[in-house]
């Protein structure tokens, strides 16, 4: 009777040996997975970020492009407006010279 109790005892730590393996194994396996899917996760939200930041980028250069052209576009008015001065001084310049040149004779 007592070794059949012993007996019994062996069967059912068996039992929980195989109990415990196999719940060893699942764990392992539901923590691979969590780390696979947070891996993927991840990987899926660095994607969204690049992309964001790519786009960040390429809309800074569209407004600093659209500034450099303003800017250039001022400097040219402002190198016409100095031209059509210079334009006007240097033909008050040679009627003032004239007007001398005139008087001298």
């Amino acid at each position: 009777m007592v070794e059949q109790i012993f007996i019994e005892i062996k069967k059912i730590e068996k039992k929980a040996d195989i109990i415990i393996e196999n719940a060893k194994k699942e764990s392992e396996k539901i923590v691979l997975e969590a780390k696979r899917k947070a891996s993927a996760f991840t990987a899926e939200k660095q994607e969204v970020i690049d992309k964001e930041k790519e786009n960040k980028i390429n809309q800074a250069r569209i407004e600093i492009k659209s500034e450099n052209k303003k800017s250039i576009e001022g400097i040219k008015k402002n190198i016409e407006e100095i031209k059509k001065k210079a334009s006007k001084n240097n033909n008050k310049a040679v009627d003032f010279v004239l007007k001398k040149f005139e008087g001298l004779i």
